[in-house]
């Protein structure tokens, strides 16, 4: 394993403990995308605080009635 594959191991361990910690007190809901301007037809509630996405639901773009 070389230096960078160590150290985003390291990372992404240390990222897990942060979500596993978190009580996610504050999140807020947006469009997901699985490349810049490239929908995935979902959103996805993310925690403000470690990233981690606690829900996904489809999105609802569709304009209101009058």
């Amino acid at each position: 394993m070389n230096k960078a594959q160590i150290l985003r191991k390291k990372h992404e361990e240390e990222i897990k403990q942060l979500q596993d910690s978190c009580i996610h007190s504050k999140s807020s809901w947006m469009e997901e995308h699985w490349a810049i301007g490239h929908s995935t037809g979902n959103s996805v509630k993310v925690c403000s605080n470690c990233e981690k996405i606690l829900a996904r639901e489809p999105y609802d773009n569709t304009v209101p009635e009058s």
